[in-house]
This record gives structure tokens, sequence and C-alpha cells, in this order.
């Protein structure tokens, strides 16, 4: 049952309606009507899509907050029983088919049975072929992504995309150019254009909101983490998983960075899912480190002879085959999905009504406040380096690694002194991580499986005294009392 002319809400409405997430689809709608602009006169797209383009564009996650899963067949059904004012019925039909087919489901039974009822089919797929190429390109919800060039090249229109904080924006943008080869004559090519500096700095830019910031840094690392999940399933080499625990711990100091601000939204329990799945994927990851230990070419040049190295490095590997399953396990099983959905509804739901809840307050202020309380915290567990234990030695150095996190998300805030605290304390970081795994891997190599070589027990004893050393040289460059006091100093200003 569709709404009568006058009960009709219009874009904006419904937008305020249903909490749409307008940061992402104010930005996708940029996109696709600069791409439309450039690119219309060469595929021969009617002026008349553009205002169609750009309410597909703007209500094209408007059903998220009812049903994530199924968001864009949500938003068909809100447009249809809401009406949509400033358009008729079929332009309303067409602005609907776009967002229906935005996901990856053009060539499904029930997408050509939706498409077949309209009146006029193509202009469906050329406003959906926009549509899936700027919303790719805002995958990251991170809002990084300009078109910076767009030219035809003999019969293939060729856009030049620049991307700051997330590369796998084309990427995704490029899987999503299917529809705009079944719309028009001309291909398009997505190629990433240059960045303007070497490195990207993070995505905390003076005068944003807290939240603001908090839901940049977050969508960052969690598509980070996304992005290393076939990987680490694959298991071809160890930088998939280690990429996918460093996301996790980037993503739970975050949480605890902003834990004020986002006191009342659903932070804590996804701090602690996180923290479970990241146990769970421990075991995995020191075999993976022990593994790349023993395969460096200084162990195998002195070990390689050895009669039980061998059976030694096999039983290592066997172990790591069989650590496989439980990533397997708790990357593709039900928790991980509730957690990738509890996620969604947190970023794109509940931090947008954060910020309109949740004072702004300074975020450079907050920035130095945190990062000084807790390299003050760090700087208070200094007699844990002495320690024998591998807990407190790592309690120490979740200490530290916080602090480190915490300079890098307001680098761009603070400027140099941030970035004096982050290299100092990543190198007393270093060596406790050297420490740990060396522990690790000697717990492990004498309470179970063939004997070790004897040898190899000796050049793991002799890398965790060299480690020892570094440490407190390290440990000494960061509380040298000049450093500190300037770096008080360098903050208040």
């Amino acid at each position: 049952m569709h709404a009568s002319s006058q009960s009709r809400l219009s874009v904006a409405e419904l937008c305020a309606k249903y909490g749409n997430e307008d940061v992402h689809a104010n930005h996708v709608t940029a996109l696709a009507l600069q791409l439309f602009d450039a690119t219309r006169g060469l595929v021969g797209a009617p002026a008349g899509d553009r205002p169609l383009l750009a309410a597909a564009c703007r209500l094209h996650d408007v059903g998220y907050g009812v049903n994530p899963r199924r968001h864009a067949q949500v938003s068909c059904e809100i447009i249809l029983q809401e009406g949509l004012k400033g358009f008729t019925d079929t332009q309303r039909e067409d602005i609907t088919a776009a967002i229906f087919l935005h996901p990856a489901r053009r060539k499904s039974d029930e997408a050509r049975a939706f498409v077949k009822r309209l009146r006029d089919p193509r202009r469906a797929l050329r406003l959906a072929a926009y549509l899936r190429i700027a919303d790719g390109l805002d995958y990251s919800h991170l809002q990084d992504a300009t078109i910076v060039a767009v030219r035809k090249d003999q019969r293939t229109i060729r856009a030049s995309i620049r991307c700051g904080q997330c590369p796998q924006n084309i990427a995704i943008a490029r899987r999503k150019s299917d529809v705009w080869r079944a719309a028009f004559p001309i291909g398009i090519r997505l190629i990433r254009a240059a960045r303007k500096t070497s490195r990207p700095g993070p995505p905390v830019e003076p005068g944003l909101h807290v939240c603001e910031a908090a839901r940049r840094l977050l969508f960052l690392h969690f598509r980070a983490l996304l992005a290393d999940v076939d990987g680490a399933l694959e298991a071809k080499d160890s930088a998939a998983l280690h990429g996918v625990r460093v996301a996790i711990r980037r993503l739970r100091a975050t949480l605890r960075v902003f834990r004020k601000p986002l006191a009342q939204t659903s932070a804590a329990r996804i701090d602690r899912d996180l923290q479970r799945l990241n146990l769970a994927l421990s075991e995995a990851r020191d075999l993976d480190v022990l593994i790349d230990y023993l395969a460096g070419e200084a162990l195998q040049g002195r070990l390689g002879r050895h009669p039980r190295w061998a059976k030694f490095v096999s039983h290592q590997g066997e172990l790591r085959r069989l650590q496989q399953a439980t990533v397997r396990r708790h990357l593709r099983g039900a928790s991980f999905i509730a957690l990738q959905n509890r996620m969604g509804r947190f970023l794109r739901l509940e931090l947008p009504r954060a910020l309109q809840t949740v004072p702004p307050g300074s975020l450079a202020e907050f920035g130095r406040r945190t990062l000084v309380k807790s390299l003050r915290r760090a700087l208070k567990l200094a007699d844990l380096r002495h320690s024998h234990s591998p807990t407190k030695l790592h309690q120490l150095r979740i200490a530290l690694r916080r602090v480190r996190h915490i300079g890098g998300f307001f680098g761009r805030l603070l400027g140099p002194p941030a970035d004096a605290v982050v290299k100092r304390v990543h190198a007393v970081e270093r060596a406790l991580g050297r420490i740990r795994d060396v522990d690790l891997a000697l717990s492990r190599i004498q309470h179970e499986g063939p004997t070790p070589p004897r040898l190899l027990v000796g050049q793991l004893v002799g890398r965790r005294h060299a480690a020892e050393m570094e440490l407190s040289e390290a440990w000494r460059r960061l509380e040298k009392p000049k450093f500190l006091r300037a770096l008080r100093r360098q903050l208040k200003e």
C-alpha cells in the first residue's frame, strides 16, 4: 500500500525518521554525482537521471537500522510504503530498483524479476551503475576517496581515484563496476592516483567531534581486520593472521581510549567480544612466530643437519596445522558473524546518535590528556621490566602498546611530541616483544613435543639476553628526565 501524495516524506525526512548514516550517504552521493557529471555525455545518460541518482544515493542504506543484513530490500520497502515527495510513481520505482541492485545481486532471479517489472529497466541499471561504484569507493566509511580526474581513452573511461586511508576502496569499487558494463556501451577503469604524501596519517583531524574521531578510527581498523580474514583462513603465510590480531588490538585500544564518550553504547560488549577472539587466535599466532624464527637462514645454517632438527621442525608445523582448525572455527563461526553485525550497528547507528548527545569538547585537549595519562601509568610500571614473570612483563608491554596507539591516533593533532613518544615507547615495546617470543618458545619446546637440539635452547637464551640489553637502553631513553620535561612542556603548548 503506497502513501498518498499528501503524506509522502521527502528524502531528508526519510533519512531523519530512520536514523540514516548521513555522513556515508552524503559522500556516496557526492562521488556518484561527480562521476555522473563527468561521464553522462560520454555514455548517453540523460540529465533527468541526476535527481533520481541523488535520491537513490541518499537513501540506499536507509533501511540499515531496521535490518542490516537485508538493508537494501528494507530500504526499498520503506520508500514504497512511505512514498517519496517530489517524485512520480515511475521515478520512485527506478530509485528503489537502483537501491535494490546496489549490493551484489544483479544476476539473481529476484533481481531479474524486480527489474523486469520496470517500465524502463535501462534507467534503473544506469542509476545502479553509478551508485554501486560510489558506494564501493566509500567501503571504508571514512570518506577518504576522491575522484581527481575522469577522461575517455579509446573505448574506456578512466577515473583516477585517490584514497588516503583505505586503498581497498578501489578494489571494492572495481568489483562493483559489473553493472556499469551491463548499463553502458563504454567500459570504465578505476585507477589509483598517487597519494599527496608517502604515508597517510590517522583519520583524526582538528575540529572533529570526539565520537566522530572514534567512528573514523574504528571503521579504519575494522575494515583492516576484515581485509585480512580471508588470508588468515587460507594460512598461506603468517602475515594475514598477524594483521587480524593487530587490527583487533587497535580496535580495543580505540574503544578504551574513547570509553567515557561511548559509555552509553555497546562499546564495552564489543571490547569483550574482541578480547575473546584475540585470545582464541593467540596460540596459532605464537606458533607462527616460532616457525618463522626456526625457518630463518641463521638457524638453518647451524642446525639444518642436526639429526633431531627435521623432526622437531616438522612437529611445530603439525601443531600449527592443527591450530588452523581453531582459526577457521572462530573466523567463520556464528560468533564472528554476530560480532560483525554488532559492530555494524555500533558504527552506523549508535555512533551517529552519540554525535547528537555527547558534548563535543576539544579533541586536541582530549588527546593530550589521554596521552599524558597513559604514559604516566606506563612509567609507574617501570619495576616490572626487571621481573622474570612473563605475565608481568606482558602487563608492561600492554601498557606501553596503549601509549603507542594513543600517540598514533592523535599524532596529527599533537604533532612532533606525540611522534617522539611513539618512537621511544615502540623501542621498549619491541624489546619486550622479543623477550615474550623467546619465553613462549622456550616454554613450548621444553615441555612438549620432541626434544629440541641443545644449540637451539642456547640460541634462544642468547636472544633473550640481547633483548634484555636492548630493553635496558630503550627504557633509559624513554624515562630520561630531560626528554620528559620537554615533552610535558611541548604538549602543554
